[in-house]
């Protein structure tokens, strides 16, 4: 078994893997690793079943921020998928978890800030935040 330091590692390598680029390809439809960001997705997962939210969220900032310079610097933004991809069981994650709902909204409004695109999981990001928002309150 792997354990939880090695594959936070791991999956930062695989993030800073997926969202490499030559910036002198910028405009164009550059190659970018596909399986690196099969590896990060996969990585997501596991540390998201396990519940380690304070080694996931900062990693799925991390992947937003590349991913969406990586995506802005291409020409057709073709890694869409791949990115939606990593995010899109973490996302399902947080609607019943047991991390504070103030902090899976701040993650929300993070991580929606952070997309330069403004398109990555956009929808899935706010009906998230909506909803949390709508617990909150309900809470008070």
């Amino acid at each position: 078994m792997v354990s939880s330091h090695d594959l936070v590692a791991d999956t930062r390598r695989a993030i800073a893997e997926a969202t490499d680029f030559d910036e002198r390809e910028m405009n164009h439809n550059f190659d970018f690793d596909s399986q690196a960001y099969a590896t990060t997705a996969k990585n997501f997962v596991t540390i998201a079943r396990e519940q380690q939210w304070d080694d996931l969220l900062p990693l799925t900032l991390e992947l937003m921020d590349k991913g969406s310079y990586q995506m802005e610097m291409s020409d057709e933004g073709m890694m869409l998928d791949d990115i939606e991809d990593c995010l899109r069981f973490v996302i399902d994650s947080l609607y019943d978890c047991d991390l504070p709902v103030s902090a899976r909204i701040q993650w929300c409004e993070a991580m929606l800030k952070a997309d330069r695109t403004q398109c990555i999981s956009n929808a899935p990001l706010k009906n998230l935040l909506d909803s949390l928002k709508n617990l909150a309150s309900e809470s008070v």
